[in-house]
């Protein structure tokens, strides 16, 4: 009766110890888990503030572009040759090949020229 009461009370102990054991690595597990969760979400939330600096960026030039233009068209406003069509501006925006446009008509740009000399310095 006495060695089942000794081998009992052993058996408790190596139990208790080895329910210590396991939920001590359980915890480690776990902290070393949320550690890495949080390493990656520094990565990505550092990935998505530069992402949205660059897209701040590229509509930042679209917001001056539109307050360059809107503010040019206050009395004494100057639009360059070809910025300005019959009082209307037109600002393209990037798709995800860049700012394209048109190949210019060539032909139409030959008689306008021919009709400003005209204009200007008779037939």
């Amino acid at each position: 009766m006495t060695a089942l009461l000794i081998f009992g009370i052993v058996a408790l102990i190596c139990v208790i110890g080895l329910t210590f054991f396991i939920a001590l690595k359980l915890s480690e597990t776990i902290h070393r888990a949320f550690q890495t969760v949080e390493t990656m979400q520094a990565g990505y939330q550092q990935h998505l503030d530069r992402t949205l600096d660059r897209l701040m960026t590229i509509r930042w030039e679209d917001f001056v572009t539109v307050r360059d233009l809107e503010e040019a068209e206050d009395v004494g406003g100057f639009f360059a040759p070809g910025e300005q069509d019959d009082g209307e501006v037109t600002v393209e925006a990037p798709n995800f090949l860049g700012r394209m446009r048109p190949l210019p008509d060539v032909g139409a740009a030959d008689e306008h020229e021919e009709q400003l000399l005209r204009e200007d310095f008779g037939p």
